[in-house]
């Protein structure tokens, strides 16, 4: 999550196979996990004991000097897209087995070795 230069929140997450980012104007009321919806815990009936009692603050637009023309005018999704995770690679083939590793190692792994 991060703020963009216009006053926008950019948001990315993970979707599916990959990432999706938006771009999102006005007011907004985010959740943050690591889980799908529909994994999402349940409260336990002492979780719901605990709190029945416990009232809700209703808080309104009027309350935080903001007038809901404003809010409409101001928000709404500014943009989506997905983000590209294809990464980089090069196919070795068409050699001896034997040649195939000694290229890997010497042109490929040998660097990432010399920088640990």
């Amino acid at each position: 999550m991060r703020a963009s230069a216009e006053g926008a929140l950019r948001l990315t997450w993970a979707a599916g196979e990959g990432q999706q980012r938006a771009t999102l104007r006005g007011s907004a009321v985010l959740a943050v996990g690591n889980a799908v919806v529909s994994c999402l815990r349940v409260p336990t009936l002492t979780d719901r004991l605990k709190t029945r009692g416990l009232g809700i603050d209703l808080v309104q637009l009027e309350d935080l000097g903001v007038h809901q023309q404003d809010v409409v005018a101001s928000s709404g999704l500014a943009g989506l897209e997905v983000v590209d995770r294809r990464r980089a690679g090069v196919i070795l083939d068409g050699r001896p087995p034997a040649t195939l590793a000694r290229t890997l190692l010497d042109d490929y792994l040998a660097p990432l070795l010399e920088t640990s």
